[in-house]
Formats: C-alpha cells, sequence, structure tokens
C-alpha cells in the first residue's frame, strides 16, 4: 500500500470539521461537516498501522491547530483581557463614504455591503446620485454585532466593508472595501473612523474613496432601539414617541349649527337667567353642576387652580408652569356666524424642544379655558433667553384645509421673577415681522416660574444657545407649530413686500438719534435723573394757630433729582484728560456705563411691564446664587395714564422731528429744482430733473434682488438682537457685558501702557532703523542666492502642500457637520415625525409684545398642604408627562428628559416649606438674603479676628517653645 506521504487528496475540508469516532483495526469511522451538514463515514485502510497512523495524524494536527489558534488569539487580543464566557454586542454605524469613485457616468448609486467570515451580515440601502453618501436611520446605517468575544476575535480577516454601485438590472459594482479589525471594533468608543477603499480580488483599482465608519459597546438603550428598529423595518409600522398633544373638541359646521350653546333659565321668582353650555365638557366629578353655567360662574372657574397639568420639555434650569385662561373679541373664521357656527378656538403653545395645544372651544369668539380642560402645561427650560409662542388657531376638521391663523404672541420670560404668578394679558398679530399690522383680539394666561438653580441659569447664558427643533407627524401640525413661532408672514421667501420691510427697518432705527440727542442734553445740561428723598424743614399750613413752634414748623419729605451721569462723565474726563493711558479702561466703563443707563431709563418708566431686572439682581446671584428680591406686585391699570403720556411724548417728539426733517428735505429739494432750472436757461439743457417712479415689475430680476433680500434679513436679525441687549430685553447678554466690561475696565488700569508702549516702540526703532542694518544686509541678504526653477517649484509645491492640508482640514470639519445634521435630522424624523421646525431661541422679531395694563402680578403663596397630599403631587399626581425632543448623544442620541416624579431620594418631599404647620419638617426653610449676607459676614469677620489675635499667639508659642528646646540642648 501507499505511505501517508503518498496518499492523493480526494476532498479538502477545515481540519476542525474533521472528528474520528472510532477505530476498528484498518477501519475507522469519522464524521465531517460540510455547509452545516455531518455525515459519518466509515474508512478501510491497507493495512491497522495505516489506520492507526491516520488516528495519530489527526490527533496531532487538531492539537498544533490548538496552539496555533491559542497564538492567532493572542496575537488578535493584543493587551485585551477577556472575561470568561463574555459576550460583546457591538454597535456599529456606516457613517458616509466620500470622494467615492464614479461608476456611472457621473455619479455612483452607492451602498454598503458589511461581511464577516465571508457572510452577510448586514446591508445598507443605496442613495442615488452622489458620491458623498451619508448614511443614517433611514437608510440603514446602523446594525449590531452581538456574539461571544472570543469569536469575534476569531475573526481573524475582521469585518469587511464592501461599498459598491447599486445596478437595478444588473450586477452592482464594487467601488472598494475596507476593513475594521476585531480589536478596533472592541475598543470603539463612537469615534470617527475613516478608511481608504481598496480593490477586491480581481476588481478594479479606483485608487479614490474614503468610508467612515463608527463603533462602541451597546447599551440597553441601544439594544432595545435596535430591536424596536428592526421590528419597524420588517412589519413596515413606524412607532413615532408622541411629540405633540392635540386637545379634544372641534365640530362640523352642521354640528355648529343644530347645536345649541346658550339657554335661559327662570328663578323662583320668574326671573330669566342665561347660562352657557361648558365647553369643551363639564367637570367629570360635577356633570350637573358644571354643564351649563352662567357668566360670573365661567369667570370665576376660570381663575381657580388647574385640575390636571401637562409636563413636558427635556430642560433642567428651571419650570415655567403656563396656564391659557380665554381669549376676547376674537374674529369669526367659519361660514354661517348667524346660523351659531362661529370660530373654534384653540390655542398652540411652543416653548424650546416642546409643542403642546388647549382643547378646543367651538362656536365661541371669547372662549374659556375651564380648570378641568386641557389649558394647564408645564414647560422644562433649558435656556435664560427662550421666549414662549402661542398661536390661537381656528380648528378645521377637514383633512384638506389647515388651521386658521389668528393670531399668535412671543411671550418674554427673560424679566420675570420666581415665587411671583403673573396673570398676563396680550394683543395677539398674525406677524410681528412686519409693520401695518393689526391686532386680531386678545388672550390672557397665567404664568409662575421656578428656577432650579438660578446661578446655573446665568451662568448658561455664557454658553451658545443649541439649536431646537420641534418634530410633527402631520403637515397640518407642522403649519401650527411654525405659525406659533414665526407667524404667517414667511420673511424668507422672495418678496418686494419684505426687502420694503426690511429697508424701512433699517430707517427706522434711526429713531435712536432722538434717545441718544436726549440723553446727551441731560448729561452736558446736568439735569438730574436720578430721585432722592430728603428732609427739609417747612410750616405746616394746616396746623392750628395755638399749636407750638414744633407742630408749626415739621420737616418735610421732598424728592429732588441728583444729575449722577453728569458727574460721573465729568470726573472720567477729567481722569482721562489727565491720564490718557486709562483710555481704554475709561472706553470699556463707557460701554459698561451705557447699558447701566439704559438699564436705569427702563427701571424709570413708568410702564411697570416696561421694567427690567437690575444689574445688581444679577450680581447677586453671581456671588449669592439667588436674586433673593422679594416677589413681583404690580396691579392692574398700574401707573397707566402716566405710561401713556410717556408714551405719546416720545411719539409726538419722533413724529415732530420726522415731520422738520421731511420739511428740510422737500425745502432743499426746490432749492436744488431752482438751481436745475437755471443752469438749464444758461444752457445746461440736458440736467434731467424729473422726479424717479417705481411701478416696474422687477420680477425677472429675482436671481439679483433675492440675495440682497437675504443680506437685509441677517443685517436686520444682527441689529435686533443687539437692540434687545441694549435695551436689557436680552437682561442675561446685558449683564454679562456690563460684567465683562467691568472686569477689563480693572484690568487696564494695572496695565503699564506706557512702559509697554514706549519699549515696544523703543525695540522697533532699534531693531529696524539701527546702522546694524547694514550687516544684516551684508551677512545676509546679500548673500541670499536666487532661487533655481527647481527651488522656486519645491517652495511653490511646498506652498501648494500646506494650502491642501488647510482646505483638507476646512473640508473635514464641514464634512462632520454635514453628517452630524443629516443623521439628526432622519433621526428625529423617525423618532417624532417627518416635518420638521426650528424653534426660535434668541428673540429676533422686529416687535416686541408686552402685557396690556390690565395684567397683574401678585406673589405666589400656594395652599398649605398635609404631608400625604404634598408627597402624592410630588410624585405626579394630575400630571402627565411627555418627553422633549431634544436629542444627546450619538450614534443613537436619546432623549434628555427629565424625571417624571418630584420626589427626592431619601426625603420625606422636595418642598417642606409648602407644608402645613401641622405636619413633620414644616420648621425647615431656607436662608433668607439678609441671613446668607449675615453668615458671609460673620465667617469674613471670624477669619480677621483668628488673623489678628492667633497668628501673633502661635509665633510666640512657637518662638518660646524654640527657645526652652534651644537652653535644653545647650545647657
Amino acid at each position: 500500500g501507499l505511505s501517508t506521504s503518498e496518499w492523493i487528496g480526494k476532498y479538502k475540508l477545515p481540519l476542525k470539521d474533521v472528528t474520528v469516532n472510532t477505530r476498528d483495526q484498518e477501519a475507522c469511522s469519522i464524521t465531517t461537516r460540510y455547509k452545516n451538514i455531518d455525515q459519518t463515514r466509515e474508512i478501510i485502510f491497507n493495512s491497522e498501522q495505516e489506520a492507526v497512523e491516520f488516528c495519530t495524524m489527526i490527533k496531532e494536527q487538531k492539537e498544533l491547530d490548538v496552539y496555533r489558534e491559542s497564538l492567532r488569539l493572542k496575537a488578535s487580543l493584543g493587551k485585551i483581557k477577556l472575561k470568561k464566557n463574555e459576550r460583546v454586542d457591538i454597535l456599529v454605524e456606516v457613517v458616509s463614504g466620500f470622494d467615492l469613485p464614479a461608476a456611472d457616468l457621473l455619479s455612483s448609486d452607492p451602498f454598503v455591503e458589511v461581511k464577516m467570515n465571508g457572510t452577510l451580515i448586514h446591508k445598507t440601502k443605496f442613495i442615488s446620485k452622489t458620491l458623498n453618501p451619508v448614511w443614517s436611520v433611514k437608510t440603514n446605517g446602523l446594525f449590531l454585532i452581538s456574539m461571544p468575544a472570543k469569536e469575534l476575535f476569531q475573526c481573524y480577516e475582521g469585518v469587511v466593508f464592501i461599498v459598491k454601485d447599486y445596478d437595478k438590472l444588473g450586477a452592482s459594482d464594487p467601488l472598494g472595501a475596507c476593513v475594521v479589525t476585531a480589536k478596533e471594533l472592541y475598543l470603539g468608543k463612537g469615534e470617527r473612523m475613516e478608511y481608504m477603499l481598496k480593490p477586491l480580488l480581481g476588481q478594479k483599482d479606483y485608487k479614490k474613496g474614503m468610508l467612515t465608519v463608527r463603533c462602541r459597546h451597546a447599551t440597553e438603550y441601544d439594544k432595545r432601539f435596535m430591536e424596536q428598529y428592526i421590528s419597524e423595518t420588517k412589519t413596515h409600522a413606524r412607532h413615532s414617541l408622541e411629540s405633540i398633544t392635540n386637545g379634544m373638541g372641534g365640530k362640523s359646521t352642521l354640528q355648529s349649527i343644530v347645536t345649541s350653546t346658550t339657554k335661559h333659565e327662570h328663578t323662583a321668582g320668574g326671573k330669566a337667567i342665561k347660562k352657557y353650555k361648558a365647553r369643551p365638557c363639564p367637570d367629570p366629578t360635577r356633570k350637573e353642576e358644571t354643564e351649563w353655567m352662567t357668566k360670573n360662574q365661567i369667570k370665576d372657574s376660570v381663575m381657580k387652580e388647574s385640575k390636571k397639568w401637562l409636563d413636558v420639555g427635556s430642560g433642567k434650569l428651571g419650570r415655567v408652569f403656563v396656564e391659557v385662561l380665554g381669549c376676547d373679541n376674537l374674529p369669526n373664521r367659519d361660514i354661517g356666524g348667524f346660523l351659531g357656527n362661529k370660530t373654534d378656538a384653540f390655542v398652540s403653545l411652543v416653548y424650546e424642544d416642546a409643542c403642546v395645544r388647549t382643547d378646543v372651544i367651538d362656536d365661541c369668539l371669547s372662549p374659556r379655558w375651564l380648570p378641568w380642560s386641557q389649558r394647564a402645561f408645564i414647560f422644562h427650560m433649558m435656556h435664560s433667553s427662550s421666549h414662549l409662542f402661542l398661536g390661537v388657531f381656528d380648528y378645521d376638521r377637514s383633512i384638506v384645509d389647515d388651521h386658521d391663523l389668528i393670531g399668535r404672541v412671543s411671550v418674554d420670560l427673560t424679566n420675570m421673577r420666581p415665587d411671583t404668578e403673573y396673570i398676563l394679558y396680550y394683543n395677539i398679530y398674525d406677524t410681528a415681522k412686519v409693520s401695518n399690522r393689526k391686532a386680531e383680539g386678545t388672550i390672557s394666561i397665567r404664568v409662575r416660574i421656578e428656577f432650579e438653580d438660578e446661578r446655573k441659569l446665568l451662568l448658561r447664558t455664557l454658553e451658545p444657545p443649541p439649536p431646537i427643533y420641534v418634530n410633527v407627524k402631520k403637515k397640518k401640525d407642522f403649519r401650527v407649530v411654525r405659525y406659533t413661532c414665526t407667524g404667517s408672514y414667511d420673511t424668507n421667501k422672495y418678496s418686494m413686500k419684505t426687502i420694503n420691510s426690511h429697508i424701512e427697518e433699517l430707517l427706522s432705527h434711526l429713531q435712536a438719534w432722538y434717545y441718544v440727542e436726549d440723553a446727551l442734553k441731560n448729561v452736558l445740561l446736568w439735569r438730574g435723573h436720578f430721585p432722592v428723598n430728603i428732609r427739609i424743614p417747612g410750616k405746616d399750613e394746616n396746623a392750628p394757630e395755638h399749636a407750638g413752634f414744633f407742630m408749626k414748623y415739621t420737616k418735610q419729605w421732598k424728592t429732588i433729582k441728583l444729575p449722577i451721569h453728569s458727574f460721573n462723565a465729568f470726573l472720567v474726563a477729567i481722569l482721562l484728560v489727565e491720564n490718557p493711558t486709562l483710555a481704554p479702561s475709561v472706553f470699556c466703563i463707557w460701554i459698561a456705563w451705557l447699558l447701566v443707563a439704559v438699564m436705569g431709563y427702563r427701571r424709570n418708566n413708568p410702564n411697570p411691564w416696561y421694567k427690567c431686572k437690575s444689574f445688581g439682581e444679577f450680581f447677586q446671584v453671581l456671588t449669592l446664587g439667588t436674586s433673593g428680591s422679594d416677589p413681583s406686585t404690580i396691579v392692574a391699570y398700574e401707573n397707566e395714564t402716566e405710561a401713556t403720556k410717556f408714551v405719546k411724548h416720545w411719539e409726538d417728539r419722533i413724529k415732530k422731528a420726522e415731520e422738520d426733517a421731511a420739511k428740510q428735505y422737500e425745502e432743499k429739494l426746490q432749492e436744488q429744482e431752482e438751481y436745475e432750472r437755471e443752469m438749464e436757461q444758461i444752457g445746461e439743457a440736458d440736467v434731467d430733473i424729473t422726479t424717479k417712479t417705481g411701478g416696474v415689475n422687477i420680477d425677472p430680476f429675482k436671481p439679483l434682488l433675492y440675495p440682497i433680500q437675504q443680506y437685509l434679513a441677517i443685517i436686520c436679525d444682527w441689529l435686533r438682537f443687539i437692540k434687545n441687549v441694549i435695551v436689557w430685553n436680552e437682561a442675561y447678554f446685558a449683564f454679562w457685558i456690563v460684567f465683562g466690561s467691568l472686569i477689563l475696565a480693572v484690568t487696564f488700569v494695572f496695565v503699564p501702557w506706557t512702559f509697554l508702549a514706549c519699549w515696544i516702540s523703543r525695540i522697533l526703532v532699534w531693531t529696524i532703523f539701527g546702522p546694524w542694518m547694514k550687516l544684516v544686509d551684508i551677512y545676509y541678504v546679500k548673500m541670499l542666492k536666487p532661487l533655481s526653477e527647481e527651488e522656486q517649484q519645491e517652495q511653490q509645491a511646498e506652498l501648494k502642500q500646506i494650502k491642501k492640508e488647510a482646505t483638507e482640514a476646512a473640508a473635514k470639519q464641514a464634512r462632520i457637520a454635514r453628517e452630524e445634521k443629516t443623521k439628526l435630522k432622519y433621526m428625529k424624523q423617525h423618532m417624532f415625525g417627518k416635518f420638521i421646525t426650528k424653534v426660535p431661541i434668541l428673540n429676533l422679531d422686529r416687535f416686541n409684545d408686552f402685557p396690556l395694563p390690565q395684567s397683574t402680578a401678585t406673589p405666589y403663596k400656594p395652599k398649605p398642604k398635609s404631608m400625604s397630599e404634598l408627597a402624592m403631587e410630588e410624585a405626579g399626581r394630575n400630571r402627565k408627562r411627555v418627553i422633549g425632543q431634544h436629542l444627546v448623544g450619538e450614534m443613537i442620541p436619546r432623549v434628555e428628559s427629565t424625571l417624571a416624579t418630584e420626589a427626592p431620594t431619601g426625603q420625606p418631599t422636595a418642598h417642606p416649606q409648602l407644608l402645613d404647620k401641622e405636619s413633620a419638617g414644616a420648621d425647615v426653610s431656607k436662608d433668607s438674603s439678609v441671613a446668607a449676607y449675615a453668615k458671609i459676614g460673620s465667617v469674613v469677620v471670624a477669619a480677621g479676628l483668628v488673623t489678628w489675635f492667633g497668628v501673633p499667639l502661635i509665633i510666640s508659642s512657637s518662638q518660646w517653645a524654640m527657645g526652652g528646646i534651644f537652653k535644653y540642648v545647650t545647657g
């Protein structure tokens, strides 16, 4: 027979798939596995010796393979130490490709296949006609690798990503491939990894193309998301998270006509009482009592505390409590008002990443939302400058028609104080972007703010506001959210009306000169503005004749106004003249002084709703952590007469100044026309003195005018923001500018500007203009040889390489930003709905909305509760939690959300000050600002006393002890 070295191979199988079962003399029973199919065969050898040699060889080779496998696994692991029976769940994302080869004429339709050990484990969708694709959750860019960790590292070839060009009819053409090793997968932490595409064996080498991949260990949230995502992909049913909460109500036209909303009841005395149907429904706990109510009953019920709240949003800086009370004098947007079919009103509210709605009040032009309806909302705050947007709409049941916008308002929360309950009335307008608008009714709301940490809120202003987007599922809801945020007029579309509005707005900023002129007069003429009360002796005219001297002559209070700004300007001017080196400090002081003066102007405004927080309040928050200011108290129509006179004074003054300017312009125009007529008579007949008119259709010039419109919009937005900062509408930004200017002013005082300027000038003069420059000329400049053509080319090549690297770095940053935005867009669409609206954080409206005179502010005094009642309320009773839409994290971002409960850990309640006196823990209270100052002062005084008396005592004791030791040693 043949020896083992002379055997001829017939089958080729991996050694691990061959198992020797038994041997009986020259017969061996073996089991082989091929394509997951086991087959048992008996092999008959020529002799028993050959059978023994075969079994021995199989055993030795298997032992050798085990040893080799251990070496390869050790090399693959490197310094990684796996746990026993460790399993891994690796989240992998195919991020993007760039600079891919064009398999078609000018482009490709790329997709990616992912293989492990030759088996296809994932495949993305193709993206049509692009060489720079970005894969997302929409195009299957995410997948999980779940297996024992040992098997992952035994995949020595790594995970292969093959980029192909999709072809509908033929086979897809490979564009290149890259390999991600098991070690890279295991150690990945979500960072971007870029790989150059290389050709597959026997395929065309395009010598270009990059693929970007990310991977990390999957969290439990990642696993749940991917499980749901795979399930939705298979069933083609998407389950989006709740993104907008719709209220109940809304009738058809026929229902409105046949349904009565009023009735008359007669009392025992025969008097008729008119009652109104409670809409959208009566109180579920008192249906019979609240189904029909009088006007006064409705008025009283509206002001009661809401019975159910909707808790929405993602912020952690504070909470905004909003209750929509009612609207008045709304226009009728429905047909058939004489038959009872009137506006079906509801209010849409948008704050940061949350959008909600009230119930619909059918057929009413002055609707009221009752305490048991959906009218109360709790928003969570992410940024101090965020505005609350409210839009009033007419509900439309039709699928085709949109809900009609009646009006909207932007509520500024910046200058509101905590522990204060505001009842605010606003006029509503369909836009805040253009002039010539008119009020479409009023809306009333009740607002209260709670801050988690006032210092943290103040410091958050130093960070740029995050871009906030709100997604909804339906286009109808999308328009509601967009109109609520920006109004019905879209200034992003090309329109001559928009261009004229921007130009008009830019010209209106010239009115600021009148305020500057008034301020300059007050400063230069030492006119008083700062009120001070002093006591002066005076005769009491009402005192009786027989009264004594002290009764007839008493000290009376008198208010005088001091010219503080004039004194400050005089002092600063003197310092600047005598010490010109203080110019940088004076400039910084001027900026701070300007903003503080405007703040004082606003705080002295007779209209309480135009007042703003002071610099001192913000500084106290920064230093002590709380403003310590008392809650606001504003009564209805407070100082209305003075406020009206104040506004009318400035309106009349601006109007008169504009009329004078127009008159002067006409006079100059007449003079110019007279001059041109005289010049025409003496021979200059070609002078054109006709009046230029418009009216030409310029639509063909849209390519020219639309970019101008966009630039004007950018300029107007910047001017609006600067104006809001100067007038303290953006009070937090204004404070930081003042604070920073003061810090710089103090710092610049200690900078030796004269010394620096003198020595810098000396160094420059002695270095550049000295006679030793001749030596530079002899030994350096003249020694320089002109570059050869090759050296010039090398130099240019180096410069080009530097420029190329800079361009590539900028392109990479732009590519990363594009990837992040694209992935965020499709992730939010997957989770919340496909229609996206950007919610403004900074107020960039042309017109600001201020509360009407009938608005009020009162200290908030919640009703004391027992421990059980307060604990249930903090646990979320009568409150529904709806998550916000602000996503954080990479690859699979998650909603940044707060807990649905306020209940603290390890404490009976988070608000012990709300407990009634009989409950345990009710005596716990926070320090007032006076107590806080007292504690700080006590610490400072104690430290001073210890330093003053303790340090000399310690020194004397040390000297005495050292002297005793010295005497003992030498003694």
